[in-house]
């Protein structure tokens, strides 16, 4: 990318460069980027920006901050060669912003000031003695998400990438009365029920944090009596102390509000800052760095990590068999995902378009941009419009788009509703087993097959349903409409371990799921098509399934449409000539003209003329009409209206088009009512 600064003349104030972008020169004056800035609607203060770990690089004008990249394409001459952010760097962005001496603001240089205002903002808006649900978005977004990702930006400042892995929690269903921010080594630990790291413990009661070098108690609770466990874990910690000095911090246990899980006896270190007198930006820093040099100094001269010592098993062989089981029983219970994080996707504008589907207009960003939004507000979605509209093809792309960019969905699976539909094909039911006697096990269906599978204990595949109107959806998904409401479901089934199968909401799941639990993820969607043409075969949805739903509309075109198929044929590449247009195009209007909300898409439009342009009868557009758009008015309301308008058409046989219509679809005309 090369740049010249430019003046048009010495008294001139707004100056201006030449850069290259996307190959090719364009100009960009300050004014320019200003403009951009002002018709950029994305902002700092939306929760996608402020939360996440990136993007760190805006630009800031009067008090608002805009994403660089947005912003840069925003700009006049750069979209007119841009088609998306994806043509241009963020830092060759910058360089040319810098040139034009626009104000930069980079997050993670700011990463301690921010996290500090994130530990104020949680002290002040956290509930006192919690025992409700988590309600309060933003503030569960603080511990999950912002509290998390900038302690991570601290990191980074100070240690490699990626050294600790980072997580925060506002609990599972109910506000914890201690959550938590965590840094984890990956050599040591992978969660935060065992091992030991470095975390912030948020008592709101006491409005402090400490910030500690700590130890999971999850697990030992788990396997110990509380009196020994708390023995235990004091035990380690002295320990530790024992190995690694750590000055500036205590040694003594914090004193909590709510001990109920010992993070006061599992505390090694630790430091409390008090919500009215936090400490300075550079403080937090500093004290984070501390205590993951002490972290890391720990696991270079760690000898007995584990909790059983060699008085508890009796032997080294003890102690290694012990071993051994625990981390069988880890890789066989571990996700490789995290259920609770919920989808925050940037989908591109030009999604549908690089999967090959064409819109006239606006259209595909327009659904693109409602599919984003819905995405991140947490809903499923069901394209709905006529058929022929391309809204499978969309489903799937939004599907394949999501197992690229968000790295908890691990894949997807397309199925088509049918009338035979019940919950023994969505959610599983009891089959003879497969190399047994006789005896019944519990089979999973669709909608828990993409939860689990032999080999992944917590799995998220997206669900694709063609067709979903064609089931009786009450019957078909039965308890599947508590979960997808949030709430976790026991269904009527046992399994191997003769415990009753669970499936539980991903911010209620246990950290490693038993055999007969299944995790629904926060992240897991469901992608479902639904043609508008009313059938016959064709069930009502009721009001309770529907909400849980976006419906997004995606609609034909019902005039003009000779120049709508000039431009769609474009993409299609069909050596069709002018008649073969002229003949389509004419069907095609009448048929979404003659009756309101009786359309057919383009896909119909193209099966058609790719019929007539590899015909050379006649009655090639007759043909065409019985054989791509009389399928598509079987048990139509008034199809008889629709029938009717395209024979009007002078590019088809009337008469053998009424006897079709006749047999085929029942259809009475005027002359024999």
């Amino acid at each position: 990318m090369q740049r010249k600064l430019n003046y048009s003349n010495k008294s001139e104030v707004m100056p201006e460069i030449s850069t290259t972008v996307n190959g090719q020169e364009v100009t960009i004056s300050k004014s320019d980027v200003r403009e951009a800035f002002d018709r950029t609607e994305e902002s700092l203060e939306d929760r996608k920006f402020e939360m996440n770990y990136s993007p760190w690089h805006f630009i800031e004008f009067d008090g608002q901050k805009k994403p660089v990249k947005h912003v840069y394409l925003n700009i006049g001459p750069v979209s007119e060669v841009a088609d998306s952010r994806q043509d241009f760097t963020t830092l060759e962005a910058e360089e040319d912003l810098e040139e034009l001496d626009i104000p930069l603001y980079n997050r993670k240089d700011h990463a301690e000031e921010i996290l500090i205002e994130t530990f104020q903002e949680i002290l002040e808006k956290y509930p006192e003695r919690p025992n409700t649900s988590s309600k309060d978005k933003r503030l569960y977004q603080l511990l999950k998400n912002k509290a998390s990702n900038f302690l991570k930006h601290v990191s980074n400042k100070n240690f490699e990438e990626g050294k600790f892995n980072f997580r925060g929690t506002a609990g599972l269903g109910n506000w914890p009365n201690i959550p938590w921010i965590a840094a984890l080594h990956p050599d040591e630990t992978d969660t935060t029920r065992k091992g030991v790291y470095v975390t912030y413990l948020v008592d709101a009661d006491r409005e402090v944090i400490y910030a500690t070098l700590n130890q999971g108690t999850g697990k030992i609770l788990d396997d110990e009596r509380k009196d020994k466990a708390r023995e235990l874990l004091e035990n380690k910690a002295q320990k530790i102390q024992e190995e690694i000095k750590l000055p500036g911090f205590s040694s003594k246990n914090p004193d909590l509000s709510d001990n109920s899980k010992l993070y006061e006896e599992s505390t090694i270190y630790h430091k409390k800052y008090e919500l009215g007198d936090l400490p300075e930006p550079e403080q937090v820093e500093k004290d984070f760095v501390d205590l993951a040099e002490a972290y890391l100094e720990y696991l270079k001269t760690k000898k007995d990590v584990e909790y059983p010592n060699v008085e508890q098993l009796g032997s080294e062989k003890r102690i290694e068999d012990f071993e051994n089981k625990e981390e069988a029983e880890k890789n066989k219970n571990k996700s490789k995902i995290d259920p609770t994080d919920e989808i925050d996707v940037d989908l591109p504008a030009n999604l549908l378009e690089d999967q090959g589907l064409y819109f006239p207009g606006d259209q595909d960003e327009e659904i693109v941009s409602q599919v984003q939004a819905s995405l991140n507000s947490g809903k499923n979605i069901i394209f709905t419009g006529p058929p022929g509209t391309g809204k499978t093809e969309i489903a799937e792309a939004v599907a394949s788009e999501l197992e690229e960019k968000d790295g908890n969905v691990t894949g997807s699976e397309l199925t088509t509703a049918t009338a035979d539909w019940s919950t023994f094909d969505t959610v599983g039911g009891f089959m003879p087993e497969k190399n047994g006697d006789g005896d019944l096990e519990f089979s999973s269906g669709q909608v828990l097959n993409r939860f689990k599978d032999d080999e992944n204990p917590v799995k998220n595949e997206a669900l694709v349903i063609d067709e979903i109107n064609r089931s009786d959806i009450d019957k078909a998904f039965g308890q599947l409409f508590t979960l997808l409401s949030g709430q976790r479901v026991q269904l009527p089934y046992t399994a191997e371990n003769d415990e009753e199968i669970e499936v539980i909401p991903g911010k209620q799941a246990p950290e490693s799921p038993d055999e007969h639990q299944y995790v629904m993820p926060e992240s897991w969607r469901i992608l479902a098509t639904m043609n508008s043409y009313d059938k016959t075969s064709l069930y009502e949805m009721s009001y309770a399934f529907m909400r849980r739903f976006a419906f997004i509309r995606v609609d034909a075109p019902d005039e003009g449409l000779r120049s709508e198929l000039e431009e769609y044929n474009s993409h299609w590449e069909i050596d069709a000539d002018e008649s073969d247009l002229d003949a389509v195009a004419d069907i095609w209007e009448k048929t979404n003209t003659a009756v309101d909300g009786r359309k057919i898409g383009p896909a119909i439009a193209e099966d058609m003329l790719s019929f007539l342009a590899n015909s050379d009868r006649e009655e090639a557009a007759t043909d065409a009409v019985v054989n791509f758009v009389f399928p598509q008015l079987e048990g139509v309301r008034n199809n008889g209206d629709i029938v009717r308008e395209i024979a009007k058409s002078d590019h088809v046989e009337e008469t053998r088009l009424r006897n079709v219509a006749r047999d085929m679809l029942q259809v009475k005309f005027d002359e024999e009512n």
